[in-house]
């Protein structure tokens, strides 16, 4: 669940404690809560257990404050909620606090020892109980720490069948809603992606229709069809949903929740190339969420590493998955990174150190590891190993079926067969996924795909087509802002556009000393110049001298050109 933010309008008068009992502040307070106004809320409930400190006051209290991201009053009025119902021998009431607590615990100070602390007291407390509400909402969160700890599908399907056997059974919709919210999460991430749609579409039929009126269940299962559709790369409805979700934030004033769906949002503008305006989005997310919820910032952040990473700005990158590291994806942008620097070795053993860690019934994470995993391999020239990670891949993509996982799978196809010099294959399976990725409204996977169908093309010697297909991915690289990989197709556009050397020995890396190519081997690298100093022994004006000639020697105008020069001409 992710928590919105009050409004800021001014409070109403207080009540006179002694004109209205106990009952009647609750009363209101609840009122006020389902109309979304916090602070109303906020001060019946607060005179509600001025007047009579109640269980049932200071559980009221604390969720007003927790729309208000007021953390001192919440742990506050919670952990005397939760000692007052174990006095009482309210289990369930002590329970249902313990699980808030665990969430506040990780959200608002990051302690995850002592959130799960919490919930494991939750499990406790219920083990004896009946059927019942908190039953439920128990199984949902660990259906979500599931899904987002361990990417476990299998799992968090069974905890929300459980969850919606209850909700049925209790007929009580906002736990329904949430179980079918996640259980269409867990489809898709296990591949089966019609019943994931079908699970996801009947969630947001019930949203629309107005049918739940839980603002909380409203914003948490709107946030989890983004989510599901994001997964299966369906933008299309990731954004519709993003759109609504935003106006919802809006009308109520969620700053919070409104936080997350930036983030969320912003994976969609990542893959549709909008590349300034989801720099916007994550930075003003982080900066909320920051303030309010530091836990959840590293959603934000590990995006903001894989933005950085494509624009190659790779020392930014690093720095932001080091603040991001436990996070599921923070991985898999590292070895990511690894190759974009030339380190390609590392590249592979973080990828497999991935796998190895994914459940075997995760198949969309696992896709998208092999498909890196074959680009790795490719690089490293290992065709064979390539061919077995293409092996596992194919399978998998056929499951899903989506267009996104064709056009992964026609680019590993093609670069595997580049690697057996299997050109009229090759071309084949690029062409393929160029199409494909275009359809899926994919502007940089497309360009990915158009460079190496270049590449291709000119080793079939149909020079005109090679050139054209690589300036048609320059251009699209340049316009969405991704400079290393520019630099290789504009790399690519030279090498294509100038006539044949008239020998070997007149190749334009052949012009650097022995000691230039060193260096330019160690910027294709990544490493700074006190760090290629320190490698080689070297001074660093030394270093920054020869990285000037290897520059003017190359006409390159970057370091990132240089790195991008050396791996299109295989020196690394």
């Amino acid at each position: 669940m992710h928590e919105p933010r009050g409004p800021t309008s001014p409070s109403p008068a207080p009540f006179p404690v002694n004109d209205i009992a106990h009952d009647d502040l609750i009363a209101h307070g609840n009122d006020a809560l389902s109309r979304g106004q916090w602070r109303e809320a906020f001060d019946a409930y607060k005179q509600a257990s001025t007047a009579t400190e109640s269980a049932e006051a200071l559980e009221a209290l604390g969720l007003a404050a927790w729309w208000l991201d007021d953390a001192g009053i919440v742990f506050d009025a919670r952990e005397r909620a939760y000692k007052l119902y174990r006095d009482a021998g309210d289990n369930r009431g002590a329970a249902r606090v313990a699980m808030w607590l665990a969430w506040d615990y990780g959200a608002f100070r990051s302690e995850f020892a002592v959130s799960t602390g919490w919930l494991e007291r939750a499990r406790r407390l219920l083990e004896s109980e009946p059927s019942c509400e908190e039953r439920g909402w128990l199984a949902i969160r660990d259906a979500q720490n599931t899904l987002g700890q361990r990417g476990d599908p299998a799992l968090a399907l069974r905890l929300t069948h459980e969850a919606a056997r209850l909700a049925q059974e209790l007929g009580h919709i906002g736990l329904d809603i949430m179980a079918r919210s996640i259980e269409g999460i867990a489809l898709i991430t296990a591949g089966k992606i019609d019943d994931g749609v079908k699970r996801l579409d009947e969630v947001a039929a019930v949203v629309v229709s107005g049918e739940i009126g839980d603002l909380l269940a409203i914003g948490s299962a709107s946030c989890n069809l983004i989510t599901g559709y994001q997964h299966m790369r369906d933008y299309q409805r990731a954004v519709q949903w993003c759109e609504r979700l935003k106006a919802f934030c809006r009308r109520w004033n969620h700053s919070s929740l409104s936080a997350v769906c930036r983030t969320l949002y912003a994976d969609v503008l990542i893959a549709r190339g909008q590349w300034h305006e989801a720099e916007q989005e994550l930075a003003s997310a982080a900066a909320e969420l920051a303030r309010v919820r530091p836990a959840m910032r590293v959603d934000a952040t590990v995006r903001l590493a894989e933005l950085r990473r494509r624009r190659g700005q790779y020392v930014e990158a690093r720095a932001l998955l080091q603040e991001a590291e436990g996070h599921p994806l923070a991985r898999l942008v590292a070895a990511e990174l690894a190759l974009d620097e030339g380190r390609v070795q590392a590249a592979i053993e973080l990828t497999e150190r991935f796998l190895r860690g994914l459940p075997v019934q995760n198949l969309i994470d696992r896709a998208t590891a092999l498909e890196l995993l074959i680009r790795a391999e490719v690089r490293h020239s290992r065709g064979d190993n390539a061919v077995a990670a293409l092996e596992q891949l194919a399978p998998i993509a056929l499951r899903i079926g989506t267009l996104p996982s064709s056009a992964s799978l026609q680019y590993a196809q093609g670069l595997v067969q580049s690697t057996q010099g299997n050109w009229p294959a090759a071309k084949r399976h690029l062409e393929d996924a160029v199409d494909a990725f275009t359809r899926c409204a994919a502007p940089f996977k497309t360009s990915c795909a158009r460079y190496e169908l270049a590449r291709t093309l000119a080793r079939m010697g149909c020079k005109d087509a090679a050139l054209d297909e690589a300036s048609r991915a320059a251009e699209i690289f340049e316009r969405i802002g991704a400079a290393a990989e520019h630099a290789r197709a504009s790399a690519l556009m030279h090498d294509l556009s100038s006539p044949p050397p008239s020998d070997a020995g007149d190749c334009e890396h052949s012009r650097l000393t022995h000691r230039e190519q060193e260096i330019l081997r160690e910027i294709a690298q990544g490493k700074t110049n006190a760090q290629i100093a320190a490698e080689l022994s070297l001074s660093e004006h030394t270093v920054h001298r020869h990285v000037a000639n290897i520059l003017a020697k190359l006409d390159l105008r970057s370091r990132v050109a240089a790195s991008a020069f050396a791996a299109a001409r295989g020196l690394l």
